[in-house]
């Protein structure tokens, strides 16, 4: 006999109740599960030494092997960084691993770029910083070798970007986001013989603080690196299939080359997957693999491929030999694969402290980092990579022991070196103006010209004239300045003149509005998430969803003069002003209509089915418990 299904609703419903007022089942909330699933591809290190092909063909065979197993394809990619052996062709290795992998992951790739790698931007690798797909469903935070640079020798740079990841964490703190956060990196965070030699990884606690406060505060970080598929350096900890969970220990560099702590992960860290080669020199696992991800409402489960099927996430770890490994031991643990990772529920939504002291109310500059982005008419702060100081349209004349030189002043600053920079810089921009034969510089009225003053000792000057000197531009990310056969030099009497040899690098940074912080919500301009936004930009507010017990109240402006036209909408527009912004999403618990039972008696529990028009109301227990359905399309 089959029932309706109205009736077997009415009949569990009424199971349920006798049972729990029998102590026969425990008292649960029961929601629909959504049931979405989102998967991820991951791998590092394209770079093969025969060229894009070889690496191709590397991609391509690990992608069959996971077609044989089932997988035919993934919602996003993540690619750790290195894309040329021979440092000369990023776009093209980019466009390369882009194509091998086009039919199996379509949309959502994230390029990191590697310490092979030239400028991001233009290349096709993304910027650091927030790189969250549009749906929604895990959030991606990038980490360029820029600005958590190979040789650790900036360590100001390094202490930048742990301040933007500390931005990006505590907005999903305040959010209550409890979906997973890759962070994608071309360096690991792990102590090792490359942090000895080469300064790696030195100063790594920054960065590994962030993360773990974060994930102790309940978010849910996977950390995903690459780069150590030279000599070994990962063999203590795997060689090629290096997998920690949250628990494990690793050791963190503490800002020398020598000086390092063991700490306990309180996030998931594992190696992407080479794909272009790895270097065995101890007879260590030299797979070549990638990762698959896949993430649903309750867990993320990690599986490592390589050509011929599943491969371990990590293998045990032998001592270095090649590079007399020294001062720890080898961890003995595999890790198989599949791991299956539980998410959690953020339980403080209190913000991590801030690393640096930066005034966000001031002025947004982004770093250049292509000659592609220069505009004609755009104005640039130029600031000297080596001194920290911004270049200024001001003439000086400083004498000194080799006489006097004739040149442009400098003000120092801290607050350069990262992709973003906060700073009261109006009006000490250059305007760039394009011409057939390089660049005129100005201050909106003159030109930079240089004058050659050798005669009287004072060697050759760089002024700002009627007539100014086309200046040709010259790198990636890094930049130097030069006319004819004179460029840019950094003085010892601390400005900028010109000079036949040795010119000075800079780096250069636009203006890009102001800071748009938004607490429990995000911002975005013509589709795209935004941090920041020019005066008069249109911006779209979308609330995130209420946790648990909660509705969304109303938006409060807590910095900024911007009116909002119904602060009850979750999704609103409003225009930017001409000042940093912050507003917050507010929530109000959801009222319970309940009367609190006599101190003698059991609390009463109402158990509503909703069926059809009616619902069926019995008393048994001690919460509520609302069972949802819904109905079936005709």
């Amino acid at each position: 006999m089959k029932l309706s299904h109205q009736k077997l609703s009415l009949f569990f419903a009424v199971l349920l109740v006798f049972s729990l007022v029998l102590g026969l089942a425990p008292v649960v909330q029961a929601e629909e599960a959504s049931g979405d699933t989102v998967s991820i591809l991951a791998c590092s290190d394209f770079q093969a030494p025969e060229g894009n092909m070889e690496g191709r063909n590397t991609v391509t065979d690990i992608l069959n092997a996971m077609m044989k197993d089932g997988i035919t394809k993934a919602d996003g990619f993540l690619c750790c960084g290195d894309y040329d052996y021979e440092y000369t062709d990023t776009r093209g290795g980019v466009s390369s691993l882009r194509s091998a992998v086009k039919k199996f992951v379509p949309s959502n790739h994230v390029f990191v770029q590697g310490n092979h790698d030239t400028a991001i931007g233009t290349n096709g690798l993304c910027y650091s910083g927030n790189n969250d797909p549009a749906h929604g469903k895990y959030g991606v935070f990038a980490i360029n070798e820029d600005d958590y640079m190979w040789y650790n020798s900036d360590e100001n740079t390094v202490k930048h970007t742990t301040q933007n990841l500390i931005d990006y964490l505590n907005e999903k703190l305040a959010e209550g986001y409890d979906k997973p956060i890759f962070v994608v990196s071309h360096l690991g965070l792990h102590y090792s013989m490359r942090t000895y030699y080469e300064g790696d990884c030195k100063y790594a606690y920054y960065i590994f603080n962030a993360l773990n406060e974060a994930a102790k505060k309940g978010l849910n970080i996977v950390y995903l690196y690459g780069h150590d598929h030279s000599n070994g350096w990962d063999d203590y900890l795997g060689g090629a299939a290096v997998y920690l969970a949250k628990g494990d220990s690793i050791l963190v560099g503490q800002g020398t080359n020598t000086s390092k702590k063991k700490k306990t992960l309180a996030f998931t860290y594992l190696n992407a997957g080479y794909v272009g080669y790895y270097s065995n020199v101890n007879g260590q696992d030299d797979a070549l693999t990638m990762t698959y991800i896949t993430v649903s409402d309750q867990d993320v489960t990690i599986t490592r491929y390589d050509k011929n099927g599943k491969h371990d996430l990590k293998s045990a770890g032998i001592t270095n030999e090649y590079k007399n490994e020294n001062g720890y031991t080898p961890n003995p643990d595999v890790y198989p694969s599949p791991q299956t990772v539980p998410l959690t529920s953020v339980s403080d939504r209190t913000p991590i402290d801030d690393l640096l002291n930066i005034d966000k109310t001031n002025p947004v500059y982004r770093k250049i980092t292509s000659l592609d982005e220069l505009k004609d008419g755009g104005k640039y702060l130029i600031v000297s990579r080596s001194h920290a100081s911004i270049m200024l349209a001001k003439e000086v004349t400083k004498n000194g022991s080799t006489g006097i030189r004739t040149g442009f002043d400098l003000e120092g600053t801290e607050l350069f070196g990262d992709s973003l920079a906060y700073a009261d810089c109006i009006g000490k921009e250059w305007v760039f103006k394009k011409t057939g034969r390089g660049w005129l510089i100005g201050d909106g009225e003159r030109y930079i010209a240089h004058e050659d003053m050798t005669a009287s000792g004072k060697g050759i000057a760089a002024k700002l004239a009627d007539t100014g000197c086309h200046i040709t531009i010259e790198g990636e990310g890094v930049f130097t300045f030069s006319s004819g056969d004179y460029s840019f030099n950094y003085n010892s009497r601390d400005l900028i003149n010109f000079y036949t040899s040795d010119p000075s690098s800079f780096y250069l940074y636009e203006p890009v509005g102001y800071g748009v912080t938004v607490d429990g919500g995000n911002a975005a301009s013509d589709g795209t998430r935004v941090t920041y936004a020019k005066p008069g930009d249109v911006l779209t507010l979308t609330a995130s969803d209420a946790p648990a017990g909660y509705v969304f109240d109303r938006w409060v402006v807590t910095t900024g003069n911007v009116s909002l036209t119904d602060p009850t909408q979750m999704t609103l527009t409003l225009t930017m002003p001409d000042e940093a912004i912050t507003i917050e999403a507010t929530y109000q618990a959801i009222a319970v209509d309940a009367t609190a039972p006599d101190s003698n008696d059991s609390p009463t529990l109402w158990i509503v089915l909703s069926v059809g028009g009616g619902a069926l109301v019995a008393i048994a227990g001690a919460v509520v418990v609302i069972f949802r359905m819904k109905k079936k399309a005709k």
